[in-house]
């Protein structure tokens, strides 16, 4: 993958880390190529707290296609880590409100 989205994911980790269920990314990712079953049933064998990190450690490996397919999945099941990847705001809190990131 490009520096650029690389980089973009590492900015971002921590933000995944809080947000993201990796399980519920499983299917549509395979669905749409970015993750091969193999790739999956080694997320499976990581622990809870490591899938996360195994996940984009995986996913900076990947060309750039296989990170415009994740960022489609992102639409459909956490669109708003789009706007915290791309618009700089942060996942919505338990209040409700929405911060940007300076």
């Amino acid at each position: 993958m490009e520096d650029g989205f690389k980089k973009l994911l590492e900015r971002h980790r921590d933000r995944f880390r809080r947000a993201v269920t990796v399980e519920r990314l499983f299917s549509p990712l395979v669905a749409r190529h970015v993750l091969t079953s193999d790739e999956i049933q080694a997320l499976q064998d990581e622990s809870p707290i490591q899938r996360l990190d195994t996940l984009i450690d995986i996913l900076t490996e990947k060309n750039y296609e296989a990170f415009k397919r994740f960022c489609i999945v992102l639409e459909t099941t956490y669109p708003y880590m789009l706007n915290c990847m791309f618009l700089g705001v942060e996942p919505p809190s338990l209040t409700g409100k929405v911060s940007y990131v300076v």
